[in-house]
């Protein structure tokens, strides 16, 4: 509701996003784009004025598509997972590796928290590679970089563990 009222109130046509959010309804995440939309030009028989309101548009986000994307295992071995984060450390694309315990609707249904150096620094607005613990406890070499997402910085991780990457 706060997207919609946001689109109800503006007076220039900016897109708002809701958040993501977990629906105790469906079970899943989920998140919304809002947007007023104004009349491009005279609707004369409906008695609408070029620049009028005609109503907000809403648009799901496809978080499937977009977990998809940052999930995909091209190149990733075994160990590798690349993952995003919210400005609230909860993720927002679930892991690879234990997918069971570290995915969007746990995270954000139960509010569990993501917690690393590279999920820290890139909160400061920072990107770099070393070598860390995950959040499985297990040594990764981890890269990290800070995505800016409606004024809020959202967190790249891409990980492999480093038995993985050390093996013959």
């Amino acid at each position: 509701t706060k997207c919609f009222n946001s689109a109800l109130a503006d007076t220039k046509g900016e897109l708002f996003f809701s958040g993501y959010e977990y629906n105790p309804i469906t079970k899943k995440p989920e998140a919304f784009y809002c947007v007023k939309q104004f009349a491009e030009f005279n609707h004369l028989s409906e008695g609408i004025k070029k620049g009028e309101d005609m109503g907000i548009v809403i648009t799901k986000v496809d978080i499937e598509k977009l977990n998809n994307m940052v999930t995909q295992r091209e190149g990733m071995g075994e160990t590798g997972q690349a993952y995003l984060v919210g400005n609230d450390k909860l993720l927002r694309t679930d892991f690879f590796v234990n997918k069971e315990e570290f995915n969007t609707i746990n995270s954000l249904k139960n509010k569990k928290k993501v917690e690393s150096m590279s999920i820290t620094k890139a909160l400061e607005k920072k990107t770099g590679t070393h070598f860390i613990v995950d959040p499985n406890g297990k040594e990764v070499l981890s890269y990290f970089s800070p995505i800016s997402m409606f004024g809020h910085t959202w967190v790249l991780v891409a990980e492999i563990q480093t038995t993985e990457m050390f093996a013959p």
